[in-house]
């Protein structure tokens, strides 16, 4: 992804966006930012990251040819807004994977969503106090093609959301998934809560079987 092609992303219009080749974690860059004043709605995005992590520190596998961001969030402190955050983004991961390439999502609790009853991806919604006050940084990453070699032996249930080879899709079909995402997550994280808790209650039920 170049940043010029990226500048033009059809993302809303408070985002402000970074963009990395290689990073450690999104997140951690992000958090870092955070820390030292970044703006509500700052959205780091990277090709891949060789640290990405998900909950208690365990390693999530970024290969090229998937979407990796992390988006700064800094909302009134709510002792439930992690969890809030994290499940809105679940939902929003859902609808446009849907949306975008006609599969069927559903989530495993809390924080995973599956395709074909494998875990496309993650999602870590991290609360902090910062010189600036409360934050919460949201990373996610979704794995849309298929890695050379495979998934790694220790991650028996990953997998990706379509069949495709690595580095099949298109500078502009990331960053449309990647706009779709932000642009639908702010819709939900901004409606009602009952409505985005609803919706993915209805998706864990839906799931074939649980593990």
């Amino acid at each position: 992804m170049t940043n010029d092609y990226l500048s033009q992303a059809a993302l809303p219009r408070e985002v402000t966006l970074i963009t990395r080749d290689v990073v450690t974690s999104t997140s951690t860059e992000l958090i870092a930012l955070a820390k030292n004043g970044a703006a509500e709605y700052t959205l780091l995005t990277a090709r891949t990251q060789y640290a990405g992590h998900g909950q208690h520190g365990r390693p999530f596998f970024s290969p090229s040819g998937g979407v990796y961001f992390s988006l700064l969030l800094r909302p009134a402190l709510h002792p439930d807004i992690a969890e809030t955050v994290t499940l809105t983004a679940a939902v929003a991961v859902c609808e446009v994977c849907e949306a975008a390439f006609g599969v069927t999502a559903r989530i495993k609790p809390v924080n995973d969503v599956l395709v074909n009853n494998r875990k496309i991806c993650g999602i870590l919604a991290e609360a902090f106090d910062g010189p600036d006050g409360f934050f919460v940084v949201l990373g996610i990453g979704v794995n849309l093609t298929q890695p050379r070699g495979g998934f790694p032996e220790h991650l028996p249930n990953a997998g990706a959301v379509t069949d495709l080879p690595p580095d099949s899709l298109s500078d502009e079909r990331l960053l449309e998934f990647l706009a779709a995402v932000v642009t639908q997550f702010l819709a939900l994280y901004r409606n009602d809560v009952n409505i985005v808790r609803r919706e993915y209650a209805a998706r864990v039920e839906n799931m074939p079987y649980k593990y």
